[in-house]
């Protein structure tokens, strides 16, 4: 988890835009027993590539990042899903 906030301090100082899939700041839960970010980590150099980049993927897919997550959040249990199925035959 600090390695990972201490990236992230190192990108907002040089201006940059550090987040989760749907625009919020990361949250580092320091009594969490497990750390992963399970709501994606998105980075961009600044605020414009940042505002630009949304734009286009929402243009060129009708989706925004939110929908991606959740897509992949989907597919990702139905692999565990699949995986601990294979492992029990």
């Amino acid at each position: 988890m600090w390695d990972l906030c201490a990236g992230e301090a190192l990108i907002q100082s040089m201006m940059g835009v550090v987040c989760d899939s749907d625009h919020q700041p990361l949250y580092y839960d320091h009594e969490a027993e497990d750390y992963t970010i399970m709501n994606g980590i998105n980075v961009f150099k600044n605020k414009t590539v940042f505002d630009i980049a949304n734009e286009r993927i929402i243009q060129n897919t009708g989706m925004d990042l939110a929908g991606y997550q959740r897509m992949t959040d989907i597919e990702t249990a139905e692999y565990k899903a699949q995986k601990a199925a294979r492992l029990a035959k």
